[in-house]
């Protein structure tokens, strides 16, 4: 596919958006550990997402499998603002979460194309975080998350499908001392397969995207599998609406009781969609703004969050 096929607001639906809440639930038990390594729900969208692949239908699979023209830097600015005030424990169940769960982030994501086939990535957050528990003192912490470096190499091309695989390595930056984490706090390296397809429609392109791939955590966080998905619709050149399905599905969730008694949790599961608006300014400019609500999970908070993105492209003739 030439750039010049490529919506410009397509690199918007960047999907490594990690949503987590720390619970401090009083009086809970600590959880078992959870024998479902990747249940059914996980292994039955796979098998129709793989299908879509195998049929090459006239969709799209995959926000991100583009690579950028060489030289060319793509910049996206996010903000986001999650809540939660509930919990799946490790067996799925919902709790209350004895307080409310507010993060506060921002972010900025950087793509270089370093040759053709090459691009080089880059995602630094900045991250607020409090929790007020019920009858008792709140806590609070601010500073960078985790960063992220990688690389992206793209497969192959037509005139209207692509793919690429990639890789990013997480690193936490942040003081460990600071009251609520404000990340994972680990090193990871996480490797995807990118696939997409783009078609005209009512004078802009629509396009469906799935990235889908594994996690792998220093220490003793397991494994996780990884799957997003987004379908965009343009409804004119200048505007469209996109929904998004992501997923994470870690190989098991065990509860755990930290030095101060709060319960913390090994793993997670979560399943969540997104929904909104995508403006294309011109000139290589766009916005996105995204509605996400958490469906199921184990292991995490369940909540909701609205993120907005505005996307810039740097170099291109």
């Amino acid at each position: 596919m030439s750039a010049r096929k490529i919506p410009r607001h397509i690199q918007i639906t960047r999907f490594s958006r990690r949503r987590w809440c720390v619970v401090f639930p009083l009086g809970t038990e600590r959880g078992r550990i959870s024998d479902r390594v990747f249940p059914c729900r996980f292994r039955c969208l796979a098998v129709l997402l793989l299908l879509l692949l195998g049929l090459g239908s006239d969709r799209v699979a995959e926000a991100g499998p583009w690579t950028q023209d060489v030289g060319v830097w793509q910049l996206i600015l996010t903000g986001e603002r999650y809540e939660s005030d509930e919990y799946w424990d490790d067996a799925g169940t919902l709790r209350d979460a004895g307080g409310r769960f507010t993060k506060n982030e921002g972010r900025l994501y950087v793509e270089y194309g370093w040759n053709e086939r090459n691009t080089l990535l880059l995602e630094v957050p900045y991250t607020s975080v409090e929790k007020d528990r019920r009858g008792m003192d709140g806590l609070s912490g601010n500073g960078v998350g985790d960063v992220k470096i990688g690389w992206r190499g793209r497969l192959f091309r037509t005139d209207w499908e692509t793919a690429s695989w990639q890789i990013m390595v997480g690193l936490a930056a942040y003081d460990a001392e600071v009251p609520l984490p404000l990340g994972l706090g680990r090193t990871f390296v996480d490797l995807r397969y990118l696939w997409g397809r783009t078609w005209p429609r009512n004078g802009g392109y629509a396009y469906l995207a799935v990235e889908a791939g594994g996690r792998f955590f220093e220490g003793d966080e397991p494994a996780q599998f990884r799957l997003e998905a987004i379908w965009y619709h343009p409804f004119s050149a200048a505007w469209g609406v996109a929904l998004a399905v992501n997923g994470v599905e870690s190989r098991f969730v065990e509860s755990r009781v930290d030095a101060s008694g709060s319960l913390m949790y090994l793993g997670h599961n979560r399943w969540k969609v997104g929904v909104g608006p995508v403006l294309d300014l011109g000139e290589g400019k766009s916005l996105k703004l995204t509605y996400w609500k958490d469906l199921s999970g184990s292991g995490t908070g369940k909540g909701a969050s609205l993120e907005f993105a505005f996307a810039m492209t740097l170099g291109r003739n």
